[in-house]
C-alpha cells in the first residue's frame, strides 16, 4: 500500500499550480496622450482623450465636468472618470484637481477604484496633470503614479 504524504501533495499542488493564488501588487503606472471635448455635450462637459498607457497598450481618458463652474467660476468639477483599455478592460477613476483659469493647467490625484476585467479589484493613486486648450477645446494629459490589480 502506498503513503500519499503531505510534501507529495504539496508538490502536485505546486506543479498544478494551485499552491498559492496570485496576488495584486503595486506596479508603476504611466499614460499620457491628447483629446478634446466632445462637441455640443450638454450638461456635464464630456472630455475624450487617446493615448497610451502602462498596462493598457493604447488607452482612452474620458471625463465628465460641471459646465457651470468651469465656465463661470473656472474650477474643474470631474463628476465621472474611466481609462479605458484597447480590449475593453477598464478602471474607474477618481480625479481631483485645481485649475488655473489664465493657464488652463490642472495638476491634483488620480485615484483608482476597481474597475471592469482584470483591472475589477484596482487601487492605487497617481499625479495627474491636464494642460487645456483655448476655451478648454483640447487637453493634453500625463498620468503618474502606481496601481495595483
Amino acid at each position: 500500500m502506498q503513503r500519499f504524504t503531505f510534501s507529495s501533495f504539496a508538490l502536485v499542488c505546486v506543479l498544478l499550480g494551485v499552491a498559492a493564488p496570485a496576488y495584486a501588487e503595486d506596479r508603476p503606472f504611466y499614460a499620457d496622450g491628447e483629446g478634446a471635448q466632445l462637441l455640443g455635450s450638454g450638461h456635464p462637459v464630456t472630455f475624450i482623450g487617446n493615448g497610451n498607457a502602462t498596462h493598457f497598450g493604447l488607452a482612452l481618458l474620458g471625463f465628465d465636468v460641471n459646465r457651470d463652474a468651469l465656465n463661470r467660476l473656472g474650477e474643474l468639477r470631474v463628476s465621472s472618470a474611466l481609462l479605458g483599455a484597447a480590449n475593453g478592460d477598464g478602471v474607474f477613476v477618481d480625479i481631483d484637481v485645481v485649475l488655473d483659469p489664465s493657464t488652463g493647467l490642472a495638476v491634483g490625484t488620480l485615484t483608482f477604484r476597481g474597475g471592469t476585467g482584470r483591472f475589477k479589484d484596482a487601487t492605487g493613486s497617481a499625479d495627474i496633470m491636464l494642460l487645456f486648450g483655448t476655451r478648454y477645446e483640447s487637453f493634453a494629459f500625463l498620468i503618474d503614479g502606481m496601481i495595483n490589480y
